[in-house]
Parts: C-alpha cells; structure tokens; sequence
C-alpha cells in the first residue's frame, strides 16, 4: 500500500489544484502536529521502553531493516524501538528531499541506498560490519529471493550478523509463484488446477469433471495476447451450447497447445503474512482488501484465519530448522455444493517472501512485543523465543502459532490517508466537472468517513506523528510537483 502519487491520478490542471490544496492546509496540519507533541509530552509514552529497557537481564539489539521507506518497515522498526531496541534503517532517498521514514524516533540511524545487484551487497556488508548489528530484516521489494540468498551467505561468512532471508537450499521452491505451486502440490496441498491441453476433447473433458462448479481461463502461452482480455477465454458459457460453440472456435492442437487455468476473478481472496523462524510460525495475520482498496483484518478466532494459519505452519513443518523467512500467501476460499452440504477448501494463488504491510495488524506496544519476540527468536537456537523479561511488561504475547493476534475494536483495517484524500478530491472535481453526480460524491465522503473512524493509517502513530506529517503534507505534494516539471521538459 503505497502513498499516492498525484501525478499518476489526475490531470495536469487537476494536479495543480490538489497541490494547492495540500498546501494551503499546511498552517492547520503544522497546528495539529504540534497539539500532537504537546499531548504526546503530557503522557509520557517513553515510560515503557525505559522501563523494559532498565529491567535487569535486558539486552538491546541492533537490528537492520532495509526497506524502511515501506509502511511495514517502519511499523517493525517502530515495535524494536519500543521494546527498547536500536535501530538501523536502510532505504531509497529521491535526491535530497528526505523520506518520512528517516522522520521517526524509531530509526536511530539512517543510510539511503540506490539498488544495484553489483554493490548493494557489498554497501550491506559494509554497514553491518561497521556498526556491529545482531539482525537483518528485509522488508522491501527490491531483492529477488537470488539476491536475498547471495547476501545472507556474504554476510553471515563475513560478520556475526544473522539474517532474516532465505537460504540456497531454499531458493528452488520459492524462486517463482510456478515453483512455489508445483512445489506445494508435489507435498499434497491443495492447489489450484492448470493443465496443458493438446485437444478440445481434453478441455470438454476436464470442464464435465468440474460439473460447473469451477470457472476456467483458457489461453495460449505462446501469443503475446495472453496478459490482455482478448486472449483469454472464460469457461463455462452460460449454456452448454455456448460453452460447446465457443470452444469449437479455438485452434487448439498438439503442435499449439493451449493453457487450462483456475479462474480466482470471482471468488473472495485473502492476503496472510507469517513470520517463520526455524520452520516454526512465531506470528500470523490475515486480511481482505476491501472495495475501497483498504485491507480489512480477519477476526483472529474465525474457523477461515484458523485454517490459513494450519496451512501455513504445515508449509513451514515441511521446511528445514534454519528456515527463517516471512512468507506471505494469496489465498481464494471456494465452495464446493456436496451431497452433505457446502464445502470450503482455501487454495494458495500466489506468495511471497517481502513483509507486507499487514503486518500493521499488530497494534499497540502487545503488538509491538508480538513482533520483537517473533524476530528476536532467529536470534538464539537454543531458545523457542528470545522473549522479554515477564516482568518487563503487564501482559503475554499470544501463541501465533495457535491464532492470529487478537485486534483491538477501534481498529479493523489499514488505510492510507493520502490515498483517501486524493480519491475524495478527484471525486470533487469531478464533481464541479460534471463527471459525478452529488449523491455519488456524498457516498465517497460516507465511505470515506466511515474507514478513516474505524481503522488505522498505515504512517500514522501517536508517539512518532512525523513521518505522517512529512508524508502527506511534504514529501508526496513534492514529489508530485518534481514529477509535474519532468514530464513539463
């Protein structure tokens, strides 16, 4: 979830004016960021990383997260900071205008780095090795899992740094959403059905054995056509005769072959995030995104999140004692009508090993315990979990490994504000434009409205306003304008 890049939504003459309108908030926004510090200095929020920092037997950790510049990445390194840990932040600065990462009370410590697969890790070696850190998380999306094995060997050889990635041995099963599903259903998990057909008949055969109760996207790889509409074909029709006739239409042969897929364009899709560390799962989310383009979170005690996490953790069963990863899954439910009633089988469409940014469900300083303890566990193979002292704070973790953290009410999704505000001017503009008519734009305020009273911003946090501040109100109008004037040359 990314912060919105006004030149991508609107119009030159429609950028200007949402320019002009973020600007002229500015005496307001500044007004409310410094109410915010003087609440902030009225609670004293400090109290808790002191006090989990003076508890005796305590040990701070300096940890590295590249990926800073991302909402996750600053959320995990919100929750080391405080929980007392030292943090070292790695991301990429467009020129000299600052990120709103490098804002916050959590990074201690702040490098931009541009990726180049030639230096970055030799940059990352360097660094480590400099200020003598104990753990490496990536949480950004520049590192293919290649590249992510070629670090950790270079700087586990060369520092006593451990690394939160994956390793060689790892590297064949989760190079490619291809490899990371032949691989689950060479174990025996469901998965979702593909076949190479060479015929007609093998496509009527396989559509009968659905009994209509599948959808399919049948197309041929080799055509460059296959990523557009017109090169797919949905299946079944709406009639037999229509599913018979459109089929008899396609050139489908041994010499071109044709690709039979699962058809997800329908069904409800789920995002999860897992924290695996020594092929156990130390922490687990869930989400939905809802229509708004918001991730909603999924109550933690549903039978639907309980059988994503067994999945999950029978994945990670099968994986070997230093496996030490996030792995992030895309997962449809589809229901089945059987003779005792329906039946709901989750199946894995796609993956990934980044952190994403659900991971913002952990909320609060459990939340931020919940994480710590997750992470720091990599940390020492003797332990289940390098965990805080008990004393050290007034409540447990959860066992992730059983259920997803529990959320509290006032926060049931995960929005972003500049996101949010950016679609509400552009309706209002269409609006005056006589694009919009006024009671679609009163439902967008609703909706609006409704999503920013219920969940939480994706920068926004009470005792580091910041980053948030910089983001909506600094770095994303100049950003917008920079992109205004190189598109104007």
């Amino acid at each position: 979830m990314s912060n919105l890049d006004p030149t991508t939504v609107f119009y030159p003459s429609e950028r200007i004016v949402v320019l002009f309108v973020t600007l002229s908030c500015l005496p307001v926004s500044i007004f409310l960021l410094l109410a915010n510090y003087f609440l902030l200095y009225l609670n004293v929020p400090w109290s808790d990383r002191r006090r989990i920092s003076s508890t005796p037997g305590f040990r701070p950790r300096r940890i590295l997260i590249t990926g800073i510049d991302t909402p996750q990445g600053l959320r995990i390194a919100r929750a080391f900071h405080e929980t007392g840990h030292h943090v070292l932040g790695i991301g990429h600065q467009f020129g000299l205008l600052p990120i709103p990462a490098r804002l916050s009370f959590a990074v201690h410590e702040f490098h931009s780095l541009h990726f180049t697969p030639s230096t970055y890790v030799k940059d990352l070696v360097r660094i480590i090795a400099g200020r003598g850190l104990d753990l490496w998380i990536d949480c950004g999306h520049e590192l293919d899992p290649a590249t992510q094995v070629e670090a950790l060997s270079v700087i586990e050889q060369a520092t006593p740094c451990s690394c939160f990635a994956l390793r060689h041995h790892d590297i064949s099963h989760f190079k490619t959403k291809e490899h990371f599903l032949t691989y689950l259903h060479s174990l025996g998990f469901p998965t979702p059905e593909t076949h190479r057909v060479n015929s007609r008949d093998e496509v009527h055969n396989l559509m009968n054995r659905a009994q209509r109760q599948r959808r399919y996207v049948l197309y041929n790889p080799e055509k460059t056509a296959v990523n557009t509409a017109q090169g797919r074909t949905i299946l079944p029709r709406s009639s037999l005769s229509q599913t018979y006739h459109t089929i008899s239409q396609i050139p489908i042969s041994q010499t071109s072959p044709f690709q039979l897929e699962q058809d997800f364009t329908e069904l409800d899709r789920y995002k999860t995030c897992a924290i695996i560390v020594r092929g156990q799962v130390k922490a687990f989310v869930a989400t939905t995104r809802s229509k708004h383009g918001s991730l909603r979170l999924l109550d933690s005690n549903s039978s639907l999140t309980k059988s994503m996490v067994r999945f999950v953790q029978n994945i990670a069963n099968k994986q070997s004692r230093d496996f030490d990863s996030h792995l992030c899954i895309d997962f449809c439910a589809e229901e089945r009508i059987t003779p005792t009633g329906v039946e709901i089988t989750i199946l894995p469409i796609d993956f990934s090993t980044s952190a994403h940014v659900s991971l913002l469900g952990f909320t609060g300083l459990q939340g931020s315990v919940q994480l710590t303890n997750a992470y720091l566990a990599a940390l020492d193979p003797a332990e289940e979990f390098d965990r805080l002292p008990s004393n050290a704070i007034l409540f447990g973790p959860e066992t992730p490994t059983r259920n997803s953290p529990k959320l509290p009410p006032n926060c049931t999704s995960i929005y972003n504000t500049c996101e949010l505000v950016g679609t509400l001017l552009y309706s209002i503009m269409n609006l005056i434009l006589f694009r919009l008519y006024a009671s679609e734009l009163a439902g967008i305020v609703v909706d609006t409205v409704t999503q920013m009273a219920h969940g939480s911003d994706d920068l926004y946090c009470f005792w580091d306003p910041a980053p948030f501040w910089w983001s909506y109100q600094i770095h994303t109008p100049l950003r917008g304008l920079a992109n205004m004037l190189i598109a104007a040359e």
